[in-house]
């Protein structure tokens, strides 16, 4: 044992304050007393906004007289409280946090004459430090299914040190040093993830960071990832009127399955392109959706799959329809915009905003800001597409 933490196992077995504690120079890491651990945590979350409010909370046991909270490496740090009654918990209250939270913090207690065991380690981390924003992609695919190995590539042309792979429930986070590429002039991490389980389902943002690894920058637009083979049912996909067509026709894609589901995904074979969801419709005794596109070009052409999907666990998808290949001729697209993602456009007319407004929010609940877009662009509203500006105006004021 080294000496301080000897000296400090003395100091603890004598009734005296923590400051006389902390005069001795001696850091709160070595803290070795009889009670129990405590318990620490925060909320709503270890991952914080810069300027956004925190409750740091530490759980003891019952009778305890003071609580205090440390910052590793922070002598200065150590804060004290004394609930108005004896207590098993200790809220401390960070109504603005700064960069200067960011860090890893312990906490114990004291309950006269003996003072507990160091709590577990929280690192805490201050997001919004640094400019700009990631960028977070799949290499894999946003569907994918149970034992695959997925692969999210975190890039900026900022030099970043290293990158952070989150998952919203905080259950999953990594960190990885940057490369740089040549090839894209940016600076980029690959995280290998799997075998996947449902576990691995739900939304993923990455982060930068440079000097501290607890200051992130802002971090990334989302992706949600879904698992297929969850549901045991097997939709199938047709194309009206057919899957050969000529530049600027229309096609509609049928998603239909005999189980009551509640909504269905339309998935393109690629790795750049975003998932498309609709809410069911029972007719002539299916379930079913149609994903209608108007004036096709070449990029509309490729592999097409759908599953279905309840609204209770809405990453849990159906094992994959059958593939729909559509072959688009005669395009007269600008070559440039060949690796650029199709919106589909939606069979959606209306003569009221209010309807347009109740059928998108319905079709996109639950889902992300990026899909509301989608949806948007998509609508026709007495023959005009929508755009973000009027989501603004109506929605946002």
């Amino acid at each position: 044992m080294r000496a301080d933490a000897v000296k400090l196992k003395n100091i603890l077995g004598q009734s005296i304050g923590i400051q006389s504690l902390m005069s001795y120079g001696i850091d709160i890491d070595f803290l070795a007393g009889s009670l129990p651990n405590p318990v620490l945590r925060a909320e709503p979350g270890s991952v914080v906004a810069n300027g956004s409010q925190v409750t740091v909370i530490c759980e003891g046991t019952p009778g305890a007289r003071d609580y205090y909270l440390y910052q590793i490496g922070n002598q200065g740090s150590l804060q004290r409280l004394t609930p108005i009654k004896p207590g098993n918990i200790a809220k401390f209250l960070i109504p603005i946090i700064q960069w200067s939270h960011a860090g890893r913090y312990l906490c114990f207690y004291h309950k006269p004459p003996r003072w507990s065991k160091k709590s577990n380690t929280l690192e805490l981390v201050v997001t919004g430090y640094l400019l700009p924003k990631p960028m977070l992609s799949s290499l894999t695919s946003l569907v994918v299914t149970s034992g695959e190995i997925m692969t999210f590539q975190c890039a900026s042309w900022e030099r970043y040190n290293g990158f952070v792979l989150t998952k919203e429930d905080e259950k999953f986070s990594r960190l990885q040093d940057s490369q740089y590429i040549n090839s894209t002039e940016q600076f980029q991490a690959l995280f290998h993830t799997g075998p996947v389980t449902v576990s691995h389902t739900g939304i993923f943002r990455c982060y930068g960071y440079k000097n501290s690894t607890y200051m992130w920058s802002n971090p990334s637009d989302s992706l949600e990832i879904h698992i297929a083979g969850q549901l045991h049912d097997t939709p199938t996909l047709s194309v009206l009127p057919g899957s050969r067509m000529s530049s600027g026709e229309d096609v509609t894609l049928v998603c239909q399955s005999s189980h009551r589901r509640d909504s269905f995904v339309l998935s393109k074979e690629g790795t750049a392109h975003s998932l498309l969801y609709l809410r069911s419709v029972l007719q002539d005794k299916l379930y079913q959706a149609k994903f209608f596109m108007r004036n096709v070009t070449f990029t509309h052409g490729g592999t097409y799959k759908c599953y279905s999907s309840e609204d209770l666990y809405p990453y849990l998808l159906s094992y994959p329809s059958n593939a729909v290949e559509l072959v688009v001729s005669g395009s007269s697209a600008d070559p440039d915009s060949l690796s650029k993602e199709p919106i589909p456009t939606f069979d959606w007319t209306y003569t009221s905003l209010d309807s347009v407004w109740a059928t998108v929010f319905q079709n996109v609940k639950e889902r992300s800001i990026v899909n509301i877009f989608k949806f948007l662009s998509a609508v026709t509203y007495v023959g005009t597409s929508l755009d973000i500006g009027d989501f603004q105006n109506l929605v946002l004021k």
